[in-house]
């Protein structure tokens, strides 16, 4: 599963994404947030403290999604462009989001893979913030890959990397 905030034909991330897609013989699922229908960030009211049950639950997509998609996948790839230093806005509402299954590790177990546009070297702070997610998730970091270097076949060979390294470890 990749999921993606990439802006069709909007900067390099797309085009990295295509590049990991193109790299599997089947079909893999990417899906892209801005497609999804998510009304509003975490608002802490804790409703889902008790059940797992967001207070969001019937008004958008996000827990659908994250129950069906990302629960079942066992190897996720998270991909998005470096803006001040994090990611988008709408990567903080779906990290605020996936609260809704409380402080439980839910993604125990998965290979997890960054493609990043941007100057990820350069900001250890991102880094470590999703070094530290996939450790609180007991999950596994297989790789990053940003297009910070200016040698495409390089960043295509990463990807492909990515790709064949985070299948044989799933």
């Amino acid at each position: 599963l990749v999921i993606s905030d990439a802006q069709q034909d909007k900067g390099n991330l797309q085009r990295m994404v295509d590049k990991f897609h193109a790299s599997f013989s089947t079909d893999i699922e990417v899906v892209n947030l801005n497609d999804m229908k998510i009304i509003s960030s975490c608002i802490g009211c804790l409703k889902c403290g008790y059940d797992n049950k967001c207070a969001f639950d019937e008004r958008d997509d996000f827990n659908g999604f994250y129950k069906e998609k990302v629960l079942n996948a066992d190897f996720m790839v998270f991909a998005g462009t470096m803006t001040d230093r994090h990611l988008s806005s709408l990567w903080k509402t779906y990290f605020d989001r996936s609260f809704f299954m409380g402080h439980m590790p839910t993604l125990l177990g998965k290979q997890l893979g960054f493609i990043i546009s941007g100057p990820l070297s350069k900001n250890e702070n991102l880094r470590d913030f999703f070094e530290g997610y996939a450790g609180w998730q007991h999950a596994n970091v297989v790789n990053f890959v940003t297009d910070e270097i200016a040698d495409n076949k390089l960043i295509d060979d990463q990807l492909q990397e990515l790709a064949r390294k985070g299948i044989d470890l799933a």
